[in-house]
């Protein structure tokens, strides 16, 4: 099962209309909400553990929502505390910003929390991409 999350009607449109039936991948829209976290104010996915429907996910690519100062895009801590598989690999988009950086670090805490051996690499370019993956998908840091 695939799934995407995504606030912008108007965007679920367009991206829709250029599909043209091809990548069947649901969108699903979901209400923001601002929250505090470690005293700070960002914006996450609303109710994203009833989003996730008691299902497990192997791949998660995190490019949303839009970023926050601090904690940007925590609504992926859900996933790492009730709804990752034990073979897994998480991309955090955007983490040369201080807000997803900090996200990143939360998520190597939450693992190491829960005694889950995982493996990290941040990729550089424009644009920094954080891979945190389980030990067995280490080659996936090796690139």
């Amino acid at each position: 099962d695939a799934v995407t999350f995504e606030h912008d009607a108007q965007w679920v449109d367009f991206f829709n209309a250029g599909r043209d039936g091809k990548y069947d991948i649901p969108i699903q829209l979901a209400d923001l909400e601002e929250i505090e976290y470690k005293g700070y104010k960002t914006v996450t996915y609303k109710d994203m553990d009833a989003l996730l429907k008691g299902k497990t996910y192997d791949f998660v690519l995190v490019d949303g929502p839009f970023g926050s100062d601090h904690y940007s895009r925590s609504e992926v801590l859900d996933v790492v505390k009730g709804h990752l598989a034990p073979s897994f690999c998480i991309i955090l988009d955007d983490t040369e910003r201080t807000g997803e950086a900090e996200t990143a670090d939360e998520i190597k805490s939450e693992l190491t929390a829960r005694k889950i051996d995982f493996c990290s690499n941040v990729y550089k370019s424009l644009k920094h991409h954080t891979l945190i993956c389980s030990s067995d998908w280490k080659f996936l840091t090796s690139l």
